[in-house]
């Protein structure tokens, strides 16, 4: 009777099991929220991106049907109304390159300060912008430099700017013979400084031979790294920097400048002698009143770039619109072939984002399928060369490939943009074709006089190199200070007469 009332207890759970399914429930939990939040959320990415798709086919196909409005500005329908900004790819030039760039192919300008005029009306007088001229003039003064209503009549400046005026590279004003004031531009601006001893310049030529870069072949020979800027700059148009390695040379004649003896920095290159072993050879001569040119007087630079964004995928053409497609991975930027002034922005229906640029001898370049257009960019803006006016994308109903399309014409017909990338610059002035063809075979000769072997060498200009295996003797010695000493004058003994014989 005492054990009547005992209940049997089901046996204990072992550990495992209760553990178990602990976790299946917490997986499940996780399951089941990840499928609301990325999926049936209204708020998922799926959903988004229904909705953005379902957005810009609303606005294509009204775009597409509704006439436009005279006076309206135009507008970018869909995706642009979002501004999705994918980071670029890198170019591999900064602004202060495409700068150099620039500057190498300006001209050069000297002029002097007239009676009765200011410094501003001087600058305007030989070229330059009026607001290019305060631009520069307030560089100086704001930073307390120099104050230009001290200028003098004669005094004499010397600058180099673009052929239209509206941007100056560099400038020197000589207001005495201790006192010189120079600028040189870059990307934020102008850099400005007062000399207050003369700057000296010497000829000087350099021979490399490429072991891994340009760079470090000029430093291996004691040389400054932004001469191998200045090269990279003008060889632009030719070769890329990659495209040069082991086994090229170069031969550079260049102003070297120096300041209270140390070294100043680096006038204008005179002249190059490079040899690639992919690209050739390449000769370029500085003309007269700046540029370079070949040895024929023709310009070393062209007019169109042969591509619009980084990369060598070749392009494709588009039958829709007789241009090519340039294909491109991601958003890549998307440069100006050649200055000029844009005439068409905005959506384009088809065409997708289009920016339309007119150059000189009515070409105009237009690029379309666009992923995004350039913040700040507008219709009747002045755009320079390989300046970035949008990124590569797709837009519009054009072939379905990612990228950017290009349609470059000539007076309304098409044109090749190969055709274009071939053409080049003004050729040198044929009064001014003797002195430079006479100029050209003295540093020609100069420069290919220069041996030199894998480590290099710097010199003055038309000064000889020696042999490395040679030793120069004693008697090879520069001229001495003081002249040497002439022997002495040999005179003849007088001959011993035999002595008389006794008597």
């Amino acid at each position: 009777m005492r054990n009547r009332h005992r209940t049997l207890l089901p046996p204990a759970e072992p550990t495992w099991k209760r553990n178990a399914r602990r976790l299946l429930i917490g997986f499940s939990a996780l399951g089941m929220l990840y499928l609301y939040v990325f999926v049936l959320s209204p708020a998922s990415c799926s959903s988004v991106q229904d909705k953005i798709d379902r957005t810009v086919e609303q606005n294509t196909r009204a775009a597409a049907t509704a006439p436009p409005t005279a006076g309206d500005p135009e507008k970018t329908p869909g995706r642009a109304a979002l501004n999705l900004q994918v980071p670029a790819e890198l170019t591999g030039e900064t602004p202060e390159d495409l700068i150099v760039r620039d500057q190498l192919a300006a001209r050069t300008v000297s002029g002097r300060v007239q009676k009765k005029e200011k410094f501003t009306q001087s600058l305007v007088r030989n070229g330059v912008d009026a607001a290019e001229a305060r631009r520069l003039i307030g560089a100086f003064e704001s930073r307390n430099v120099f104050n230009f209503a001290r200028a003098q009549p004669g005094q004499l400046f010397t600058l180099q700017m673009s052929e239209d005026g509206t941007r100056i590279f560099t400038f020197e004003y000589h207001f005495s013979t201790q006192l010189k004031l120079q600028a040189q531009r870059t990307a934020k601006g102008f850099a400005v400084q007062k000399i207050t001893a003369p700057v000296m310049t010497t000829p000087w030529a350099v021979g490399v031979r490429l072991q891994t870069t340009l760079k470090a072949a000029l430093e291996a020979v004691g040389e400054d790294a932004s001469l191998a800027v200045l090269l990279e700059a003008l060889f632009r148009d030719e070769l890329e920097p990659r495209e040069l390695g082991r086994g090229d040379s170069a031969r550079i004649l260049v102003e070297r400048r120096t300041l209270r003896k140390k070294f100043h920095g680096y006038g204008p290159i005179l002249a190059v002698h490079l040899v690639s072993r992919k690209k050739g050879s390449f000769f370029a001569y500085r003309g007269p009143a700046g540029g370079y040119y070949t040895a024929d007087g023709l310009s070393f630079f062209r007019r169109f770039l042969p591509r619009p964004l980084p990369g060598d995928a070749p392009p494709e053409p588009d039958p829709q619109t007789g241009g090519v497609i340039f294909p491109a991975h991601r958003n890549p930027p998307v440069w100006s072939l050649a200055p000029g002034r844009v005439v068409e922005l905005g959506w384009a229906g088809a065409l997708g984002r289009r920016v339309t640029i007119a150059h000189d001898d009515e070409v105009r370049t237009m690029f379309y399928q666009l992923g995004s257009i350039s913040p700040g960019l507008k219709v009747g803006d002045t755009v320079s060369r390989r300046q970035v006016i949008g990124s590569a994308g797709f837009s519009g109903t054009t072939p379905d490939r990612n990228g950017a399309g290009v349609l470059t014409t000539q007076a309304g017909r098409p044109v090749s943009i190969y055709a274009l990338s071939t053409t080049r610059q003004a050729p040198l002035v044929v009064d001014l074709l003797p002195a430079f063809t006479k100029s050209v075979a003295e540093q020609a000769a100069l420069l290919e006089g220069l041996r030199f072997e894998a480590e290099g060498i710097a010199q003055a200009a038309g000064a000889a190199a020696p042999k490395k295996d040679e030793k120069p003797e004693k008697t090879e010695k520069a001229t001495p200070k003081t002249p040497p000493k002439t022997p002495p004058k040999q005179t003849k003994a007088p001959a011993k007469t035999p002595p008389k014989a006794p008597r």
